[in-house]
């Protein structure tokens, strides 16, 4: 009784205290004040922040349109993706997307790697074997991970120090995640795999093969499924089967939907009583797609279907990351910036590139404010709605909108230099800042925005 007690005065003090003074328990960027840290203030501002933008079919009709446009380039998932007939990658093809160079020193927690180390590890990605034809494999990844530039789970860093800066990372993928697999290490113990937005090596127990196209087709594109639109969470503790037991899905995640009628009771008895019933992925002892029935509280916010493309959901999903760590390129299952607005428009069905470079010639509406003064910029920006995407040298943000003259966003950074000072700051989270914000590099946001993609 004693510890309830304390529990509720604690809450109680936290509270009034949160409500006085701020910034005595929590640390935000200079001109931003509580009010400003809930979704609910920047959708007050939004104009219809609850209106449809554009249809799930109309955004389905221009992914489509981005397939169709890629689907005779070798190197594009949409080739593999798009016909039975493509199940096999060329030498030339195959070579150039395995290919990798060092160039430069690296380090293993602050140790450099010798020649003999980079050697084993480019031989490791068993190039011998590549033949003129090569089968490719249809899979799904089981649980979000990393995805890597070689066949490595060391992190290699170009700096003595740090250690946020994986260089093998190329980006994570998230569970249930459709994958061509191109090529193999000679143990199996990693496969070199295409998604939709990237290319890089998994290890084998993060995939599970498909029994051909056809099967992995149909799970690829079920007709009825759930997407996650929160920043995450995990399943239900499950004391039968450990291969479900408090695993983490997160937001953009899409998972089968099993209706009631086909379910029967759990293995530990429970039955599904407010809550959806889902899909995840796992493997068999061979090494093929099995799936194990889950259960997700109604409590979640997940949407069946892709998440209605409002300005109002675009900014609780964002929102709902807030503080949440930086991780470069998906390192330590979080997210660095571009991951940050793929993942947040994938829950709409979006299928957008993953990286910077890849945004800014992303075929949507856009307003191309490079070389206009900040001036310029920020009249423009008074008539930009919430949630469009700014894009600046590899890096993107979130835009939320204008309070007294000062123009916010929310992203996921590593590195930022506030006006107060010209220490760069370690903010390595999601957080919200006005555009006066410097970079590392000292030059002010507004500057350096290049494209503004509007989003439709």
């Amino acid at each position: 009784m004693k510890k309830i007690v304390s529990m509720a005065v604690s809450f109680a003090l936290c509270a009034s205290c949160f409500s006085t003074d701020i910034s005595k328990y929590l640390r935000t960027a200079p001109n931003v004040d509580r009010a400003m840290l809930s979704a609910d203030y920047w959708i007050s501002k939004s104009v219809d922040p609850k209106k449809v933008i554009i249809s799930t079919d109309e955004i389905m009709r221009l992914n489509k349109e981005v397939q169709d446009a890629s689907s005779s380039d070798e190197g594009k998932f949409a080739y593999y993706a798009s016909s039975k007939k493509n199940k096999s990658i060329s030498k030339k093809k195959l070579l150039e997307l395995l290919d990798f160079n060092f160039g430069a020193d690296y380090y293993i927690e602050g140790v450099k790697v010798s020649q003999s180390y980079k050697d084993d590890l480019l031989s490791y990605r068993n190039l011998d074997s590549v033949k003129d034809t090569n089968e490719v494999g249809y899979a799904f990844v089981l649980r979000r991970g990393g995805l890597r530039l070689l066949p490595t789970d060391d992190i290699l860093t170009l700096d003595e120090v740090r250690s946020f800066y994986d260089e093998m990372q190329n980006s994570s993928v998230l569970m249930n995640e459709p994958v061509v697999v191109l090529h193999q290490t000679e143990d199996s113990a990693w496969y070199f795999v295409m998604t939709s937005y990237c290319c890089g090596w998994l290890p084998s127990s993060n995939i599970a093969f498909c029994h051909g196209y056809d099967e992995w087709n149909s799970y690829r594109n079920p007709s009825d499924f759930l997407v996650v639109s929160e920043n995450k969470f995990r399943l239900d503790y499950d004391w039968v089967n450990d291969r479900i037991s408090e695993v983490e899905v997160s937001m953009g995640t899409k998972l089968q939907l099993v209706p009631v009628s086909e379910y029967q009771t759990s293995y530990e008895g429970r039955e599904a009583y407010d809550n959806y019933i889902v899909r995840i992925p796992d493997r068999s002892q061979g090494g093929y797609l099995i799936f194990h029935n889950a259960y997700i509280p109604l409590g979640k916010s997940v949407s069946i279907g892709y998440v209605p493309y409002t300005r109002e959901n675009i900014l609780r999903m964002a929102f709902s990351a807030l503080g949440e760590r930086y991780g470069w390129a998906g390192l330590y299952d979080a997210r660095d910036a571009s991951q940050f607005v793929m993942e947040l428009y994938r829950a709409f069905g979006f299928d957008i590139p993953r990286s910077t470079p890849g945004l800014i010639p992303m075929d949507a509406p856009t307003v191309d404010v490079s070389g206009m003064s900040a001036a310029h910029k920020q009249s423009l920006l008074k008539y930009i709605p919430s949630g469009s995407i700014l894009l600046l040298p590899g890096f993107a943000m979130v835009y939320l909108g204008e309070v007294d003259g000062k123009y916010y966003v929310i992203s996921s950074s590593g590195e930022n230099i506030y006006e107060s000072s010209s220490k760069v700051t370690q903010t390595q989270g999601v957080s919200v800042y006005d555009l006066d914000t410097k970079r590392k590099n000292g030059q002010k946001c507004i500057d350096a925005i290049s494209k503004i993609k509007v989003m439709y």
